[in-house]
């Protein structure tokens, strides 16, 4: 609760920032990094509370020397929820560790890091959760920025959507509420690649007073750079990515499919998804292909499915995106929404399959979204259909992917303990 209290107090004390002059410029804060579709590039963001000079970040490969400059552009959702500033960097050498400062000539952060992606196959660790806000996150935070900055045991991390809870707050809290998780995790942030794709609670603040400039997932599309335009989606709603010798998918799940919870339209989500899946199955050096998307296909959470059907917008996502999954061989779905934890084993149309994960020929589904938020845990759960594996709902939980050339292995953690809850391994002969 201190913690709490203490960030709550540095957010507020940012927010009173907004009407300051340049000399009393505020060090940039919520600075993240993000992969493009190519080893050479990286996306550079952050946040200032007032308007500063051109965007700058200044970078190389050894802390003491950052030789390289590159400059973008800032913008602005609402003056009075400061500025995102957006720079790319390109011309960078696969798989190595780069060393970066960023701001204005008003004044720049201290040095962060990270490091491009692999030009090859290589064997990585990332963390994948989803739901996580500012309040019952503290144990799942704690482990992360262990893992990313102080072992240096995770290469980057992917949040399934539902980010920060800003909308679970007064309307006048929405956008510090959004400081205040940054703020949480900057160690991990500066330190490897963030990911994420867009969840309900990033569609607007949900009260009038700030619905006519959050509503449509702005404040998302405004604080984070996806590879969109490098995956031919142009947009952060969707979009794919490599890493060493996985295909990476982000999916919404919100909007741009038949059926989809809100009406905003990015594109043709399913027209992309189907050439993109034919792509990365034709690369010769792609052995796995991962999707991740906000809400489950498969749970058997009180109200997602019944007889082991999906059923309500666990339903429509199935209607729309199982059999591509299929014929496209996607090895794991990743997501959220309900805040607890289930593995199914393999499974299609609604139909368990197999037990085993050798060679398996469908798709398995890992809801993980249980990251901690005020909204609590979910555990409703009916009674466990054939193709549930595992399931767990006592504790906030986060997990880990490891890739080999051919093994995928993942293993479930409770974060009050960082004991393992459950792990399973997929392999490729």
């Amino acid at each position: 609760m201190k913690t709490f209290l203490c960030i709550v107090f540095s957010a507020l004390l940012a927010a009173c920032a907004l009407a300051a002059s340049p000399s009393d410029y505020v060090p940039p804060t919520a600075i993240h990094t993000s992969f493009s579709n190519d080893p050479s590039k990286v996306y550079v963001m952050w946040h200032t509370t007032i308007q500063t000079p051109t965007p700058t970040v200044i970078y190389g490969t050894s802390s003491s020397t950052l030789n390289y400059t590159a400059t973008g552009t800032s913008a602005s959702v609402i003056l009075s929820a400061g500025f995102e500033n957006n720079v790319t960097l390109t011309g960078l050498s696969p798989a190595t560790k780069y060393h970066f400062e960023c701001g204005s000539s008003n004044g720049m952060s201290q040095t962060w890091e990270f490091t491009t992606a692999p030009a090859t196959q290589t064997d990585f660790t990332i963390a994948v959760y989803g739901d996580m806000g500012v309040t019952e996150s503290i144990n799942t935070v704690n482990y992360i920025n262990d893992l990313a900055y102080s072992k240096k045991e995770i290469n980057w991390v992917y949040h399934v959507g539902d980010i920060g809870y800003g909308d679970d707050y007064s309307a006048d809290l929405y956008d510090v509420m959004w400081n205040m998780w940054f703020e949480y995790l900057q160690s991990t942030m500066g330190t490897v690649q963030y990911m994420v794709c867009p969840g309900n609670h990033e569609y607007s603040c949900e009260h009038s007073d700030c619905n006519s400039y959050s509503q449509n997932f702005t404040f998302y599309n405004a604080k984070f750079q996806m590879p969109g335009a490098d995956s031919g989606s142009n947009t952060n709603m969707y979009y794919s990515f490599d890493y060493s010798n996985v295909h990476f998918v982000s999916i919404s799940t919100e909007t741009d499919y038949p059926g989809a919870p809100y009406n905003p339209i990015f594109g043709d989500q399913v027209a992309w998804l189907v050439k993109d899946l034919q792509k990365a199955r034709n690369n010769p050096n792609i052995n796995w292909i991962i999707v991740t998307g906000h809400r489950p296909l498969y749970s058997s959470y009180n109200g997602y499915s019944s007889d082991g059907k999906p059923t309500g917008q666990s339903q429509k996502i199935q209607k729309t995106f199982e059999q591509i999954f299929k014929y496209f061989h996607v090895d794991i779905y990743f997501s959220g929404h309900v805040h607890s934890y289930e593995r199914t084993y393999p499974v299609y149309d609604s139909t368990y399959i197999e037990s085993s994960y050798d060679n398996a020929n469908f798709t398995t589904y890992v809801v993980a979204g249980a990251a901690g938020n005020k909204e609590g845990l979910a555990t409703d759960y009916m009674t466990a259909p054939d193709w549930s594996a595992h399931r767990y709902w006592k504790d906030q939980g986060f997990g880990l992917l490891q890739v080999t050339h051919k093994t995928i292995e993942w293993t479930y953690y409770h974060s009050s303990d960082g004991k393992v809850e459950d792990q399973f391994k997929i392999t490729r002969s």
